[in-house]
């Protein structure tokens, strides 16, 4: 017998490798490494691990956005007060649910209620627009497909910026220290995604869309409510200023872009 070593033939020879992390060499001690959060596997992944690996991650996946969407539509503001507590495992992350609804909408108002020059009378400069038609330079029907591609080209632009314009608001109507900015960015994704949601009916009828507008109100009301935890008087005013706020954010984009696209088509043709 020699010191050291066994002559046993069922023993196995320790590979240093099995009890580190394959990803960022840290020492494992149970199925998910504490430093990247990887999962311990073995170094040879069979087909079959990597089909259970892709379905557990789209459960997963599914599982926390039917979880987040049915806080964001249910109970306003639960969603936003986990987030502000720190409970975000469980959940969808509220950018990428933005980002996701926001593409699901204006899918559905480009193929269902697309900005034309007709739905965009009341926005537009006449006088740009006469200047246009006088010109005789495009036809109505090459005027109508350019205003529409410009004017969705500014629509990534708006999604882009008015969340942190609201959460800007937020902070200044709640400049306690407890909360800070990614807090107000939170609430902002969570508040615009229900928007989309809310307005998707109100763009089969005109009664939708004024119930929409009222419902957003009431979700505002129940969402600063329950998220910042002040109390009614207080929140309602709050509300009330964030909701025309929006409203009239809303309407200012509308109305640049409309008139600035119709420029810039002035420009293109020289006139």
């Amino acid at each position: 017998m020699i010191p050291g070593i066994s002559l046993d033939s069922t023993a196995t020879i320790p590979n240093p490798s099995q009890s580190a992390c394959e990803n960022c060499s840290t020492p494992v001690t149970g199925p998910y490494c504490a430093n990247c959060g990887q999962e311990h596997q073995p170094a040879k992944v069979h087909f079959r691990d990597f089909v259970v690996e892709y379905v557990k991650s789209f459960i997963n996946i599914d599982s926390k956005s039917f979880k987040s969407l049915r806080l964001l539509l249910f109970k306003p503001g639960v969603l936003d007060a986990e987030y502000i507590q720190g409970k975000r495992a469980s959940f969808i992350k509220p950018a990428e649910l933005y980002l996701f609804m926001s593409v699901v909408f204006f899918f559905v108002v480009a193929h269902v209620d697309p900005l034309t020059l007709e739905n965009s009378a009341d926005l537009i400069d006449k006088t740009n627009l006469d200047t246009i038609y006088a010109s005789k330079k495009i036809s109505v029907n090459e005027l109508s497909t350019s205003f529409e591609s410009k004017v969705q080209d500014k629509l990534p632009t708006f999604l882009i910026a008015v969340v942190p314009v609201l959460a800007l608001f937020l902070g200044w109507l709640y400049n306690r220290k407890k909360y800070f900015f990614v807090h107000h960015l939170t609430f902002s994704y969570h508040f615009f995604t229900f928007l989309f949601l809310i307005l998707l009916p109100g763009l089969f009828s005109e009664d939708m869309a004024a119930i929409g507008l009222f419902a957003l109100f009431g979700y505002l009301l129940i969402a600063l409510k329950k998220a910042y935890q002040q109390n009614l008087f207080i929140t309602t005013v709050k509300a009330s200023i964030l909701w025309m706020t929006v409203i009239l954010l809303l309407y200012a984009y509308m109305y640049i872009a409309v008139n600035y696209s119709i420029i810039e088509i002035k420009n293109e043709l020289g006139i």
